[in-house]
């Protein structure tokens, strides 16, 4: 690139501009009088008053404006409706975060409670196979009877009959 001639040139000076104070202002001693005792009163001016809307305006703007005003509803009915969504699966989200928590901490529980009932299992069928524990196997022989207890009957209310039922056999329903 070869240099413009401009850049040959010498440098220009830069005059130094020395800064400019401002004047103080002066008021005359008629002009601060005359304007705290005497005010001048303004002429009344009329005011008119603008219309709100021009009376014509042509169809396609006000189709416009009114597409303007409907989307600008859409908008923030929509903003709405999408800030309550992402809130409630925030929520959501937190609540199953939780129960999901207590679900895994009940199954560990259970786990627990399962491997304590098998080392209790474990430890009785050690003890049933001592002979020195003083366990009997069971048999018919070994049973003990105990005799019905003396039922006391309550008096009914008379006011409220109740429907004969057939009366319970003596036979057990299980063991």
């Amino acid at each position: 690139m070869s240099p413009s001639p401009k850049n040959l040139a010498t440098p220009r000076r830069r005059r130094l501009r020395k800064p400019i104070a401002p004047e103080p202002l002066r008021r005359t001693p008629a002009t601060r009088n005359s304007s705290l005792r005497h005010p001048t009163p303004h002429p009344a001016r009329k005011v008119e008053r603008l219309p709100l809307r021009s009376p014509q305006q042509p169809p396609l703007l006000r189709t416009l404006l009114f597409l303007q005003h409907a989307s600008s509803f859409v908008t923030f009915s929509l903003f709405g409706v999408v800030l309550c969504i992402y809130a409630s699966t925030v929520y959501l989200q937190q609540q199953w975060s939780e129960a999901y928590q207590k679900l895994e901490n009940l199954q560990r529980e259970t786990r627990n409670l399962t491997a304590a009932d098998e080392i209790l299992k474990n430890q009785l069928a050690k003890q049933a196979q001592n002979p020195d524990a003083g366990l009997v196997m069971p048999s018919p022989d070994n049973n003990i009877y105990l005799s019905p207890s003396t039922q006391t009957s309550t008096p009914e209310p008379a006011a409220s009959p109740k429907p004969e039922t057939p009366q319970p056999s003596n036979v057990p329903l299980g063991y």
